[in-house]
């Protein structure tokens, strides 16, 4: 779920909306990103400060490469305005202190930085928000060169006291872990930090048939079970199928993103199930060349334009009663993502080739002939494969 707290879109824009020590706040953010909000909210609630944090941040570093005193008299000049919050961010900075969130905005802004996912990215981002939120309440300075050791288990403890997940709790170490890292801290208060993941035992399945006779028999509307029933018979996963256009859709054939695979962008080609190939080739050619044939909202982290139907789904799904979410599990063993398990599952009793399966799901077949020198796999051999799938009556 987007984080909007304490946010409000109204008319072009974001608005802030909040109470701070018994005042209630009302401001307008002047922008219509998402993104741009939560950091204009998160700094406002970090420092006290709406604007001119980064140029606070940039006075301390010169005072700091200037290594003189003279910054004082702006310390004290902003102090005297009631500033405390930037007299105070002024004076840590130029004595040598970094603050987490610069670090994290340094690190994404270098050359390493750029070449992390968008997922990435967002998970240190979390990671960090989580972090100051705690730091703040515990007193503590959200410098890189404050925390210690004894705080990073501390905090460890507090995601294990407040019910985290421990793989989640250990992502959120990890991304500290490597900030640090990227900052040059030595010590690394997050070294050797995690929680125990061994009672762990959740493991994620394909959906069986009797499950996918019950979401295909399930009171929805048709573009909920067309996109079931087109994850079913293509292993598509759900970001794929939603940034498919009228143009990837040729001669029966789906030519879908692989949106896993690093570097340049493809595209594998998966011929259409006879299920749904009409009805696919008509949306194709009703949205045209640059339409998507799925409509999404782009209200993911990452703009993500299938993080709506996601969550439709999730809630379809338990009303169907197709859940298996083992005792003490936050998440169920089955999701959108069985329906590509059960694909694969499909082809495999149906006994085609592994490297034929690997081809359709996008995945790299293993050596240098099949993923350097090879030009793709057959369409004839494809669509044979595609057509032993049966769905369930």
């Amino acid at each position: 779920m987007a984080d909007m707290r304490n946010l409000e879109f109204q008319g072009k824009s974001w608005r802030y909306i909040s109470k701070r020590k018994g005042v209630r706040i009302h401001r307008k953010l002047d922008t219509d990103s998402l993104t741009t909000a939560r950091r204009m909210r998160d700094d406002f609630e970090r420092t006290g400060m709406w604007e001119n944090v980064d140029s606070i941040i940039k006075e301390g570093l010169a005072a700091r490469a200037a290594g003189d005193g003279r910054y004082m008299a702006r310390v004290e000049e902003l102090a005297s305005k009631g500033e405390v919050e930037k007299a105070d961010l002024l004076r840590d900075v130029a004595r040598g202190k970094t603050p987490i969130d610069t670090a994290l905005r340094k690190w994404h802004g270098s050359r390493k930085g750029a070449m992390l996912k968008d997922r990435t990215r967002a998970d240190h981002q979390t990671a960090v928000d989580r972090l100051d939120t705690w730091l703040g309440a515990q007193g503590i300075g959200r410098y890189i060169e404050i925390v210690t050791p004894d705080h990073a288990e501390d905090y460890a403890r507090h995601l294990e006291s407040t019910g985290t997940h421990p793989r989640t709790a250990n992502k959120h170490l990890n991304s500290l872990r490597s900030l640090w890292t990227q900052a040059k801290a030595s010590p690394n208060p997050w070294s050797g930090v995690s929680l125990d993941e061994s009672t762990v035992v959740q493991r994620e399945r394909p959906f069986s048939d009797h499950e996918v006779r019950a979401l295909l028999t399930g009171d929805c509307d048709p573009e909920m079970r067309l996109v079931i029933v087109l994850g079913l018979v293509t292993g598509a996963r759900l970001d794929e199928l939603f940034r498919l256009k009228g143009a990837d859709i040729r001669d029966g054939v789906a030519y879908i993103f692989n949106s896993k695979r690093k570097g340049a962008p493809t595209q594998r080609p998966v011929p259409l199930h006879d299920s749904v190939r009409a009805t696919i080739e008509v949306r194709a050619k009703a949205v045209g060349t640059d339409g998507y044939l799925f409509e999404g909202k782009d209200t993911g982290w990452d703009g993500a334009r299938s993080m709506a139907f996601s969550k439709r789904f999730a809630t379809y799904r338990v009303n169907c009663d197709v859940d298996d979410t083992p005792e003490g599990q936050r998440r169920s063993a089955v999701n959108y993502h069985s329906a590509r398990r059960w694909f694969v599952t499909q082809l495999e009793g149906a006994g085609v080739e592994w490297t034929v399966i690997q081809r359709l799901i996008g995945h790299k077949i293993g050596n240098l002939a099949g993923d350097v020198y090879s030009g793709g796999g057959n369409l004839r051999v494809m669509r044979e494969a595609i057509a032993k799938i049966e769905l369930p009556a």
